[in-house]
């Protein structure tokens, strides 16, 4: 009998464990004030130490590993060569049997695929994965199939390699070596422009924009000069196209703007964009969320500091892009603009 139809009679009896690796939530980055931390994830595990030997749920020491790049001419191949030789050199202490995994990208009849995808839609319920094996048991399907999310940076695709490879070879979350097996990891894409190097910064044209006015003795002016500073934006011939909609739930807004009357010894007359760095070079690649704050301002100077910093976060970050109002650093009355005109 081949070792496929031998394979086929007992894969009914299989129960197949999908292990994957999560990316830690997107760094989100401030500019123009201090730079949100990023929590660090911890794992609870075993010390990091060899484990007895075991028999080898393959049933064999040498084993095949072909490569699909569906959708995309990248040459992934080295990236396996070099996860694949790790655990050559160190599945027998590490996952109790030796194991010579060889690359070979167009095999026709693989012990393990590794498939680069786009997105990896889910993976035993966990979110955010950036890959997906199964875990060897006492028997393995043949071929197992590894997804790895294409469009990682070089280290980031290897460190997803050498897991996801570790969970083809039986190892679980939280098994030695532990840099290895940790259930998240921190990666970064292929470098991409940044918000300040692209025409326009955020992701969509309407942005919602909420205001909290609940500081400040003026409220109803202090509205009116927030108002006044987005028709203005919205009309602005040297800014991109964007328009504003208010919103009375601030979760849900890309644009926050607070006005209190009394200073905070801990507050701030200034504003804070924050964004996602996928490819962690320190810069967001688009605007999530501007936060203005001010303090003691009168009305003049709240709709001149909102349309100025919304310039800026519109992909103006030089004065003399800006519209004629804000290309001198000093507070002035902002025109008004009928909503007609806007």
């Amino acid at each position: 009998m081949s070792r496929s139809r031998a394979l086929a009679a007992v894969l009914a009896l299989l129960l197949v464990t999908a292990g994957c690796v999560a990316t830690r939530a997107p760094a989100e980055l401030g500019t123009a004030t201090a730079t949100e931390p990023t929590g660090n994830a911890t794992a609870t595990a075993a010390p990091d130490v060899p484990v007895p030997d075991r028999p080898s749920p393959w049933g064999e020491r040498s084993l095949t590993v072909a490569v699909e790049t569906p959708g995309t001419d990248a040459n992934m191949t080295p990236a396996v060569r070099e996860a694949a030789s790790f655990w050559s050199e160190n599945a027998e202490p590490y996952v109790g049997y030796a194991a010579d995994l060889r690359v070979d990208p167009d095999a026709d009849d693989p012990d393990i695929v590794v498939r680069f995808v786009g997105a990896i839609e889910s993976c035993a319920g966990t979110k955010h994965a950036v890959g997906c094996a199964p875990i060897a048991a006492d028997r393995v399907r043949r071929p197992a199939t590894v997804k790895i999310r294409a469009g990682l940076d070089e280290d980031s695709t290897v460190r997803v390699l050498k897991h996801e490879l570790g969970h083809a070879l039986g190892l679980r979350h939280g098994d030695a070596p532990l840099d290895v097996m940790q259930p998240e990891m921190a990666v970064a894409t292929t470098p991409k422009p940044n918000a300040t190097e692209r025409a326009y910064p955020w992701a969509n044209r309407t942005l919602a924009v909420y205001v909290d006015t609940s500081g400040t003795a003026e409220a109803e002016a202090t509205d009116a000069a927030v108002d006044r500073a987005l028709r203005y934006v919205e009309a602005a011939d040297e800014l991109p196209s964007v328009s504003f909609r208010r919103i009375d739930d601030e979760a849900d807004a890309d644009v926050v703007v607070r006005v209190r009357d009394d200073p905070d010894p801990d507050g701030c007359s200034c504003f804070r964009l924050r964004g996602p760095d996928p490819d962690r070079d320190g810069a967001p690649e688009k605007y999530r969320r501007l936060t203005i704050s001010l303090q003691d301002a009168s009305t003049d100077t709240v709709a001149w500091r909102v349309g100025d910093w919304l310039s800026y976060a519109l992909g103006t970050e030089t004065r003399a892009d800006r519209p004629a109002p804000f290309r001198q650093a000093t507070p002035a009355a902002l025109p008004d603009v009928s909503e007609s005109d806007a």
